[in-house]
């Protein structure tokens, strides 16, 4: 994030003032102000500004869930080609976090085990899943028949980075 220096906080501040004034009916002046509620206009924005910016966390630790499908691999957004007897899997792309080139994702060849309803299974990170939601892993048939039956297609799952 950036950060905003006094100087821009104050002429903020300043501009608003002046919006405020120049709105006033034209018999107004500065000393009819209303100053509660300029104060009550300007307050929530240097509440804002002294706010320190939230950082998210690059950690990849807990339990998360969501749902487990499968799919037939190729050519992954990690840039390796893999088949559908590989223990693999796309990650849904919010927590896949990919940047710019996603050949150079940290999160490439990291390993999971994802929890389903007929057992576990360790899987390495090949791919992303665009259209998977926060939490959904999407997984080779291979994998996936570790954890559930193919006919299934979608199951609720859990899951951790090794």
């Amino acid at each position: 994030m950036f950060s905003i220096s006094r100087n821009i906080i104050t002429a903020l501040i300043a501009l608003a003032v002046c919006l405020y004034v120049s709105a006033a009916p034209a018999a107004s002046t500065t000393n009819d102000i209303d100053l509660k509620t300029v104060e009550s206009l300007i307050k929530p924005a240097i509440k804002n500004f002294k706010k320190k910016p939230h950082k998210k966390s690059h950690k990849k630790t807990g339990t998360y869930t969501g749902d487990g499908t499968y799919y037939n691999l190729g050519l992954g957004s990690c840039g390796w080609e893999n088949d559908d007897d590989d223990m693999a899997a796309a990650i849904n792309h919010e927590q896949m976090r990919n940047g710019g080139n996603p050949n150079r994702n940290p999160n490439c060849g990291r390993s999971i085990t994802v929890h389903g309803p007929n057992g576990s299974v360790k899987v390495k990170v090949v791919d992303t899943c665009p259209a998977c939601g926060h939490g959904d892993v999407d997984l080779s048939p291979a994998a996936f028949e570790k954890i559930a039956d193919l006919e299934n297609g979608r199951v609720p799952i859990s899951w951790s980075w090794n």
